[in-house]
């Protein structure tokens, strides 16, 4: 939804003349094609999982990972500021492959409990 509105404040300001000199028409070009690529990666983003192996597509870039190259499934601290675990592949090179975020889920506290 983010990358539509960047599209649309893009084209709008192309459409509407405020890109009277060459620079502010290049910057509204760039915003409306950085909007249309979010919205286009946004709708194909998520994990697929075939016969031939596991394909990750993220919001910039895809990877094809085949099972013989798959060494561990973890789940561990997530990038970033905000506490997440993120659900990754560890491949038998050491690389890590990371396959989203979900939040944490708190751990229960051990409350006393009164006689």
């Amino acid at each position: 939804m983010v990358g539509g509105l960047f599209a649309l404040m893009g084209a709008a300001m192309l459409i509407s003349g405020d890109a009277a000199d060459p620079a502010s028409a290049v910057l509204f070009a760039v915003i409306a094609a950085g909007g249309l690529w979010i919205a286009f990666r946004s709708c194909v983003m998520g994990v697929q999982i075939d016969s031939m192996g596991l394909t990750e597509r993220g919001l910039g870039r895809s990877k094809v990972v085949p099972w013989c190259a798959i060494g561990a499934v973890n789940t561990g601290d997530g990038p970033g500021l905000a506490p997440t675990e993120a659900p990754g592949l560890v491949l038998r090179n050491g690389e890590k492959v990371g396959l989203g975020l979900s939040p944490r889920t708190p751990t229960p506290q051990s409350t006393p409990t009164s006689p």
